[in-house]
């Protein structure tokens, strides 16, 4: 990571970063702004254009790729750092974008929503069901095959961590000109 920031610094506007959904650009967005880098973006309608982009390093040098992705295509490009709360056991000598002093950059998570204004017994027993299913091993098992990690969050928790993705993303997508679409 440490390499790609120097080689950016020395190198302002020679390299590009592809993004096929907006939360990837405004990711990249942080942490170009945060280092002072001048990293091009190049925008991509398909996932799959912009993997074969990245794999040929022509127009695109840098993006997002989803762990499963990178399993497959691991002597293809070098992986520079992680999401979530630790390594990966999959890429052990990968720091977490937290240890490189991004907090806000998480991954990607899913939570249960319900309606606003549902009564509180409803949405404890919804909470305490979905708990419950969660720790069933097949259901762990299925979650794995995915690398999805179950964070068991309480309702309150889970709001806090919705709101503060929320004013992050909505934060750097002001500073960079994204609209809502």
């Amino acid at each position: 990571f440490n390499e790609f920031v120097s080689y950016a610094k020395a190198n302002p506007g020679k390299l590009n970063y592809g993004s096929a959904v907006p939360v990837v650009r405004v990711l990249i967005e942080a942490i170009t702004r945060a280092h002072g880098l001048n990293v091009v973006y190049i925008p991509y309608t398909a996932y799959a254009a912009l993997q074969q982009a990245l794999i040929a390093g022509k127009d695109i040098q840098v993006s997002f790729v989803a762990e499963a992705n990178v399993d497959a295509m691991a002597d293809k490009f070098r992986v520079l750092a992680v999401t979530g709360e630790r390594r990966l056991p999959s890429f052990p000598n990968i720091p977490t974008f937290k240890e490189l002093g991004f907090e806000k950059i998480k991954g990607i998570s899913y939570s249960l929503n319900v309606r606003a204004g549902t009564p509180k017994a409803a949405m404890d027993r919804l909470y305490a069901a979905a708990s419950r299913t969660l720790q069933e091993p097949e259901v762990k098992a299925q979650l794995a095959k995915v690398r999805l990690e179950v964070v068991n969050e309480g309702p309150e928790a889970a709001l806090k961590t919705l709101n503060d993705a929320a004013k992050f993303y909505g934060d750097v997508a002001q500073q960079i000109g994204l609209k809502p679409q």
